[in-house]
């Protein structure tokens, strides 16, 4: 496991419902944030937050539901047995991998939001500017990615993101106009640069996500 990976979920789980969360979703299976906020009554954006972190430590299932509600993630757990298995020979360079799950949980969160806000239809427009429009944007990228990631592969890969943002950016101006997509892209690069910090400073991430920050 990588180290961000490996802080984000020994963070979780040693929070004060981190573990009831796990016990959740052993008796219920699949379940959404609400259905854990419910069961453990906490609130709803903090079962997602930490829900959204066990996932992008390889601990849960995650696929989005098919109930007939709002779009929204349901997750279970991967195994019964949970491992946190770190190395700290953290000599292979630049974290490619991690790199990779910062670009995908941004589009997860960026076109989540957009479905809460009523667009439930322009991740399929973007998806048909990245050339499918049958898949998600993050199924379009993570086959990309696999094309492309490789030793040495990390500045090769930041080129490619940034065009796919600036073509999803594109969409989403020309559909929601820009003050919405700046609000959209700021609030999703926020979540993603929370669960990665220092991955995110580190590499200076913030601009690959198409956020502007001030001088």
């Amino acid at each position: 496991m990588k180290r961000e990976h490996f802080l984000s979920a020994a963070k979780a789980l040693s929070n004060d419902h981190g573990l009831a969360i796990l016990n959740c979703l052993r008796e219920k299976g699949w379940a959404i944030a609400s259905d854990v906020a419910q069961k453990l009554g906490i609130h709803v954006s903090t079962a997602s937050k930490d829900l959204t972190i066990l996932h992008e430590s390889g601990l849960l299932e995650r696929r989005m539901s098919k109930r007939r509600t709002r779009p929204a993630f349901e997750y279970r757990l991967k195994t019964e047995r949970i491992v946190l298995d770190f190395s700290l020979d953290d000599s292979s360079g630049e974290p490619c991998e991690e790199v990779c799950r910062l670009y995908l949980h941004f589009f997860d969160r960026l076109f989540l939001k957009a479905k809460k806000m009523g667009w439930v239809n322009i991740e399929s427009i973007a998806a048909k500017e990245l050339g499918d429009g049958n898949s998600t944007v993050s199924d379009i990228v993570s086959r990309e990615i696999r094309v492309i990631k490789k030793p040495g592969s990390s500045e090769e890969l930041r080129a490619a993101f940034r065009r796919w943002n600036e073509r999803i950016r594109r969409v989403l101006v020309e559909s929601l106009g820009q003050a919405a997509t700046d609000r959209l892209i700021d609030g999703a690069a926020a979540e993603a640069s929370e669960l990665f910090t220092s991955l995110a400073e580190r590499y200076d991430l913030m601009a690959d996500l198409g956020v502007i920050t001030a001088d």
